[in-house]
């Protein structure tokens, strides 16, 4: 709780937190449940007609490898993976999402979209990763 309340006040110092926002709201988050990767995964269809014109930008940089936070079961890495592809650009992708739960629905969506089987996946907290600090990445996205 202590490593989460000085990131809580790191956060809040970036401005990156609304006001009412603090440490207790991340231990109570619903993001961490089963229940919210069930509804997620249920709204895919919905979640895939979603237009992020963000990341096209992502072909002006040409990365060597993009991280993105909060992949839950990988809608936004699929479209990144096609943007690479469309582009000709040969890029490592990572995905990083706190909530364990969307493990089962990565692979799932992995098993219809050969795009993603390459995407390296990891289900841990992005402050706490051990895996990230192995990593570096040109380019990270929180779409």
């Amino acid at each position: 709780m202590k490593q989460l309340d000085k990131d809580v006040t790191i956060l809040r110092k970036a401005k990156f937190l609304l006001p009412s926002e603090n440490s207790e709201n991340f231990h109570t988050d619903l993001h961490f449940t089963k229940l919210w990767a069930d509804a997620f995964w249920r709204r895919r269809n919905n979640h895939s007609r979603r237009i992020d014109p963000e990341l096209d930008h992502i072909v002006d940089f040409q990365p060597k490898s993009i991280l993105e936070i909060g992949s839950a079961y990988g809608r936004v890495l699929l479209k990144i993976a096609e943007l690479l592809k469309n582009n000709d650009i040969t890029s490592k992708l990572f995905g990083i999402d706190i909530c364990k739960h969307f493990q089962p629905y990565f692979v799932e969506y992995s098993k219809n979209n050969s795009l993603l089987n390459e995407v390296e996946m990891m289900y841990e907290s992005f402050f706490t990763s051990s895996s990230l600090q192995l990593n570096s990445f040109d380019m990270i996205v929180l779409p």
